[in-house]
C-alpha cells in the first residue's frame, strides 16, 4: 500500500491509503527491536529468519517513504475541507 501511495498521482487515493497505512504502523508495537518483531517468531520458524529480516527491514523502508508525503496528504485534506465547508454554506 505504502508503494501505491508514493506512486500514484491520484491525490484522493494517496490520502486513502495514506490513512490505511497509518492505521496498520499505528497498530504495531513501536518498541520492536531486532531483526524483525517478536510477535513473529512462529512466521520465522515456518519461513525462516531471513525472510522475516528482510520482509521487516522492507516494511519499515515503506514506511519511511510514506512519511515523505505526510506534507502533500494533509495539505490537501485541508483542502478538501475548506471546499467541502464553502459548499455548504454558499448553497
Amino acid at each position: 500500500m505504502a508503494q501505491l501511495a508514493c506512486s500514484t498521482s491520484d491525490a484522493e487515493v494517496r490520502k486513502e491509503l495514506f490513512i490505511n497505512c497509518g492505521i496498520i504502523e499505528a497498530s504495531r508495537d513501536g518498541r520492536d527491536e531486532g531483526p524483525f518483531p517478536a510477535s513473529w517468531a512462529e512466521l520465522a520458524e515456518d519461513v525462516g529468519s531471513s525472510v522475516c529480516t528482510e520482509l521487516y527491514r522492507e516494511y519499515v523502508e515503506a514506511i519511511g517513504k510514506l512519511k515523505e508525503l505526510t506534507k502533500e496528504v494533509f495539505t490537501y485534506a485541508a483542502q478538501q475541507s475548506i471546499d467541502e465547508i464553502e459548499k455548504r454554506y454558499s448553497s
